[in-house]
């Protein structure tokens, strides 16, 4: 649901705001139905796990209190992203319903929700490339971009789903149509994702690939002899690829991409902000209120000291900016009791377990573009939903081959359920829609007020309410529009609004040396504070006294 819904009408932002109320529905609706089971086993079974879990809410709400954001930015995220603290927390429920799965079998079909949405995404892009798009969005990439919006966003995902085809290839040896069917969807995959035109995507189906051959290889022999020669060819393989990255070796045509480049100032500059605000961080979905700031005097050369990013395209760097150092803490170490989870299985088992392949393989695979990309919602939901998908495998797994404990006597107590799972459900998707909606509400507004036309409709737009949280973004758009149709007075009311809602916005500050109407007290007072979120760059010269 959460990676294939998409508007296409209606809206200005057809992927993200619509994506973050599937999620809220989701884990939300998860967590009331699992109200009927007891929690108290994820307690003694992973004490760790939940101390963590805590730790990254606590140091959550820290961050939206001490942070100098607008509050709306935080909680809702900014225009196009929407990373902002709703959205972790959608993913810490729907990471604790998914952990409390008791059986295999709903490990089994987290993997074939995954294969449900592989599989749309392969002919919607397959049915693009051969006719041309039905959806009617703007698309300046030029390339598939699937349900997720992006070029770079499908060809992750389809590096993570290509890495379950081979999983279920593995598995269906001697199946011969089943096999087929596998090989021929793999195949049209990995076309899309060299059509994706995306360097995550190709390193994803490599990565993929080689997982599944050592899962392969080591089931196939007793011997460490095969599979220790695999890893070192696999290690110095993976070297090659890095160095490609890095415009060195025979891989760079394969691999590299100017984009890259650019990653490196955008990493420094998350580094700065977290530094800087070792405890707190800058607040959810503000790293692009403190890049220019926070950015190193390399950047002003390369990319520029005009190209600007709201994301360090780096998801432990985008947290650590977000939250500080307990953010980050509590976040590197979800990830590593999962990473233990796989340890402790691979350790128990040698043979090739498709299940658990195809969980962990899919898993690396977010883990490994998140390093270079940004916490898109279709994939972030995967990224927590197979961690605790592997945790409770393992769990279940570990458990199930243990000797059964002797029976005692015992009386269970049976309680009538008051409320139905059911009413819980719809209780709760009720109370998601009501807090993840008003961005996507707000949106709708906006986009029926630019097809308007009418200045009193788009002045409207701009009167803060909860299903209409302000946002810099529309603040910007609507001053440029106002001061385009010479409506100078509307643009300077609405420009001292906006940096009095975002103070530290150096775009906003920026109005006021665009408009006919600004004072040279207000055009001064602005140049000093473009000067003071924008040290570094030589071009804006503050003239104060």
């Amino acid at each position: 649901m959460v990676t294939l819904l998409v508007f296409t009408t209606g809206v200005t932002d057809p992927v993200n705001v619509n994506k973050l109320v599937a999620i809220g529905i989701v884990s939300c609706a998860s967590i009331a139905i699992l109200t009927i089971k007891s929690y108290r086993f994820i307690w003694t079974e992973h004490k760790f796990l939940v101390f963590a879990l805590i730790g990254f809410l606590l140091a959550s709400i820290n961050s939206i209190i001490q942070s100098k954001s607008p509050i709306t930015q935080q909680i809702y995220g900014v225009y196009g992203r929407n990373n902002g603290f709703f959205l972790y927390l959608f993913l810490l429920l729907i990471f604790i319903a998914t952990l409390s799965a008791g059986k295999i079998s709903t490990s089994r079909n987290v993997v074939i929700s995954i294969v449900i949405a592989g599989v749309v995404n392969i002919i919607y892009c397959g049915w693009v490339l051969a006719f041309g798009d039905f959806i009617g969005w703007t698309n300046p990439y030029g390339n598939i971009l699937g349900t997720l919006g992006n070029p770079n966003f499908i060809g992750a995902f389809l590096g993570m789903f290509s890495s379950v085809l081979v999983s279920l290839a593995i598995a269906n040896l001697r199946n011969l149509k089943a096999f087929c069917l596998i090989i021929i969807t793999l195949g049209v995959t990995i076309f899309e994702i060299l059509e994706s035109n995306a360097i995550q995507g190709r390193v994803l189906l490599l990565v993929g690939m080689t997982f599944n051959a050592f899962f392969f290889i080591r089931s196939k022999f007793k011997s460490h002899v095969p599979i220790l020669i695999f890893s070192i060819f696999s290690t110095l393989g993976s070297v090659v690829a890095l160095l490609g990255a890095l415009q060195i070796g025979p891989l760079t045509s394969f691999i590299y991409k100017d984009s890259v480049s650019l990653r490196g100032e955008y990493w420094n500059a998350g580094i700065n902000m977290g530094k800087t605000h070792l405890f707190s961080g800058v607040g959810f979905d503000s790293y692009g209120d403190w890049y220019r700031l926070s950015r190193r005097a390399s950047a002003l050369v390369r990319p520029g000291p005009e190209t600007v990013t709201n994301t360090a395209h780096n998801v432990f760097i985008d947290i650590f900016a977000f939250g500080g150092l307990p953010l980050l803490i509590s976040y590197v170490a979800i990830i590593a009791i999962v990473f233990l989870s796989i340890m402790r299985h691979t350790l128990r088992n040698r043979e090739f377990n498709y299940l658990f392949v195809s969980l962990v393989g899919a898993w690396l695979c977010f883990q490994l573009q998140s390093v270079i990309s940004i916490n898109q919602i279709g994939l972030a939901v995967w990224g927590w939903v197979l961690g605790a998908t592997i945790i409770a495998y393992e769990r279940n797994n570990r458990k199930s081959n243990s000797p059964a404990p002797t029976k005692s006597k015992s009386v269970k107590s049976v309680s009538a359920e008051v409320i139905s799972p059911n009413l819980r459900a719809g209780v709760a998707i009720v109370l998601a829609v009501l807090v993840a909606v008003p961005p996507l509400a707000a949106d709708v507004r906006w986009r029926k007020a630019q097809v308007s036309l009418d200045a009193a409709k788009i002045e409207a737009v701009l009167v803060p309410s909860y299903f209409n949280p302000p946002t810099t973004l529309k603040f910007l758009q609507i001053v440029g529009a106002f001061e385009e149709s010479n409506l100078s007075n509307m643009a300077h009311k609405y420009a001292i609004k906006a940096v009095e809602f975002n103070p530290h916005s150096y775009e906003s500050w920026r109005l006021f040396t665009l408009i006919q109407s600004t004072t040279p007290e207000e055009l001064q007072i602005a140049l000093s504070k473009m000067k003071e979120l924008d040290p570094k760059n030589p071009r804006i010269v503050a003239t104060t006294q």
